[in-house]
C-alpha cells in the first residue's frame, strides 16, 4: 500500500493516508512527501472487545470517533476519491457514510475475504468454506474472537447490504472476483481485477551484482544477523502469527532433512508477530538437536531493508507479495501456504514457467493445490533447487521477467488511475 501511494503521487496525485493509531507511532507524520494521519477509534479504547488487546482492528461497524475524524479530514482536503484497503479490519464501515454525506466515490481493494468471512480466509476444516455468512461462522470465529464471535458474525451479516454502496471493488486476482461477485450479487462490472503491484526498481536482481562487489559490507551485515556469509541461505518472510503457522512450522521442521543433504545451509525466518517467542523456541530446539545454528530468527526488518535481505537468499519460501518480490529479485521461489483452497491444499511448490499461471490464479498462496504444506514437501523442493545452480538461475530469470510483465507497479498504478477516473466521471460527470 505504501508503494502504491508513492507511485500514485509520482503520477501526479496528491495522496493522503488515514489509518488507525498504533503504539509507538505518531498521530501525524510526513513519509516520503505523503501526509499520514493515525487516529484511534472509540471501540479501540474498549480492551475487552478484543481477543488480543495488543491487536485492535477496526470492527465491522462504523466507529463514531473514526467517522468524525475522517469527516473533518475529508472536508479539509476535499479528495476526489476515497480508496479503502481491506487488509485488516473493517474501516470501510466508517468510510461509507461519507459517500452519501459528501458525495465522494469509494473504491475498495479486497486484500482478503474479510467482508464475507469473520476469520478473513474463507476456509473451514482445511477446505473452502461452503457456508458463507451463515450461523456456522460463529463456531469458526471462536478461535479468533472467543465469545464475541457471534457479534462479529452478526455485524458482518447485517452490514453486507452496504457493500452495494461501493462504487468499485478491486480484486487482486480472478478467483477472488468470482467468489466475491457470486456471494454478494454485485454486477460483474462492479469488481475489476488489478494484481498486486511490485516496485521492480526497488526489488531488482541487478542490485545483486553491486552487493557482491561490496564484499566486506555484505559480510558484516550478514554476520550481524547471525548468518554465515558462506552458507546457502533459504529465506522465509512472513508475519509470525497463527494464520501463518503451518508454513512456519513446516520450514523449521524441514531443516534437519535439508542439512542432511546440504550441511552448510541456514534458514532465515524474517518477521515479527505475536508468536515470535514460540517460533524462537522451535528454532532453538532444532538448532540444539543439530548442534549448530541452522535456523536464524531475524525478527522485525524494515520494509526498505527487505530487498537486500532477499538478495542474500539462494531460495525464498513465502506466499503472495513476498513471492512476487522474491521473483522480482531474480530468486527461485517456493510457495508454502497455510490457507487451504477449494482443492484442499495450500502447497504450491516451486514457481516455474509450467506452474506460474495456475499459481497466479490464487495470488501465489498455494490454494490452487491438492497438496498440503509439510516439512517433507518443503525439504524436497529446497534440496532440488540447492542441487542445481543452473536451474535456480533459470527460475530467477523467468521470475524477474514474469513480474516485469504482469506486476510492474507502474502498470498497476495506471489501472488504478483508470478506475479512479471511471468512478469520478460516473459520480461527478460535470467535474471533467
Amino acid at each position: 500500500m505504501e508503494s502504491l501511494a508513492i507511485n500514485l503521487q509520482e503520477r501526479g496525485y496528491e495522496v493522503i493516508v488515514f489509518t488507525l493509531a498504533h503504539a509507538g507511532l505518531r498521530n501525524f507524520e510526513v513519509k516520503k512527501g505523503i501526509d499520514v494521519y493515525r487516529y484511534g477509534g472509540l471501540y479501540q479504547k474498549i480492551s475487552f472487545l478484543f481477543g488480543n488487546p495488543s491487536i485492535r482492528l477496526h470492527p465491522p461497524i462504523g466507529d463514531p470517533l473514526i467517522m468524525r475524524r475522517l469527516k473533518d479530514l475529508v472536508k479539509k482536503e476535499r479528495p476526489d476519491v476515497l480508496h479503502v484497503h481491506s487488509s485488516g479490519g473493517w474501516i470501510i464501515y466508517s468510510v461509507l457514510p461519507l459517500k452519501e454525506k459528501l458525495g465522494i466515490p469509494v473504491v475498495v481493494t479486497l486484500h482478503n475475504f474479510g467482508l464475507l468471512c469473520p476469520v478473513l480466509t474463507l476456509t473451514k476444516d482445511e477446505k473452502q468454506c461452503q457456508d458463507i455468512l451463515t450461523n456456522k461462522c460463529i463456531s469458526c470465529g471462536r478461535q479468533v474472537y472467543g465469545n464475541k464471535s457471534f457479534l462479529v458474525y452478526a455485524l458482518l451479516r447485517l452490514n453486507r447490504s452496504q457493500l452495494k454502496r461501493v462504487d468499485r471493488f478491486i480484486a487482486i486476482n480472478p478467483y477472488q472476483k468470482k467468489i466475491f461477485v457470486g456471494e454478494t450479487g454485485l454486477q460483474d462490472a462492479s469488481v475489476v481485477v488489478i494484481p498486486n503491484g511490485i516496485d521492480i526498481t526497488e526489488f531488482s536482481s541487478s542490485e545483486l551484482l553491486e552487493e557482491k562487489t561490496v564484499t566486506r559490507a555484505r559480510i558484516k551485515e550478514l554476520e550481524q544477523l547471525g548468518v554465515d556469509p558462506r552458507a546457502k541461505k533459504i529465506v522465509h518472510i512472513s508475519s509470525l502469527n497463527a494464520n501463518k503457522l503451518g508454513a512456519i512450522e513446516g520450514l523449521i521442521n524441514a531443516a534437519p532433512i535439508i542439512v542432511e543433504k546440504f550441511p552448510h545451509t541456514q534458514i532465515l525466518m524474517v518477521g515479527d508477530g505475536p508468536l515470535i517467542d514460540y517460533v524462537k523456541q522451535l528454532a532453538k530446539n532444532i538448532n540444539e538437536r543439530l548442534g549448530k545454528s541452522v535456523i536464524v530468527i531475524t525478527g522485525f526488518v524494515k520494509n526498505n531493508e527487505m530487498p537486500r535481505i532477499m538478495m542474500y537468499a539462494d531460495i525464498i519460501v513465502g506466499v503472495g507479495r513476498v513471492a512476487l518480490e522474491g521473483m522480482a529479485c531474480g530468486k527461485p521461489v517456493v510457495i508454502a501456504g497455510t490457507s487451504v483452497g477449494p482443492y484442499g491444499g495450500n502447497y504450491g511448490g516451486i514457481v516455474s514457467e509450467l506452474t506460474v499461471n495456475e499459481l497466479s490464479t490464487h495470488n501465489f498462496s498455494g490454494r490452487n493445490s491438492h497438496d498440503t504444506t509439510s516439512p517433507e514437501k518443503i525439504a524436497n523442493d529446497c534440496i532440488q533447487l540447492l542441487n542445481d545452480e543452473r536451474y535456480r538461475s533459470i527460475l530467477g530469470r523467468f521470475g524477474r521477467e514474469y513480474v516485469e510483465r504482469q506486476h510492474d507497479m507502474k502498470e498497476v498504478v495506471q489501472k488504478v488511475d483508470e478506475t479512479y477516473r471511471s468512478v469520478i466521471l460516473g459520480s461527478n460527470p460535470r467535474k471533467h
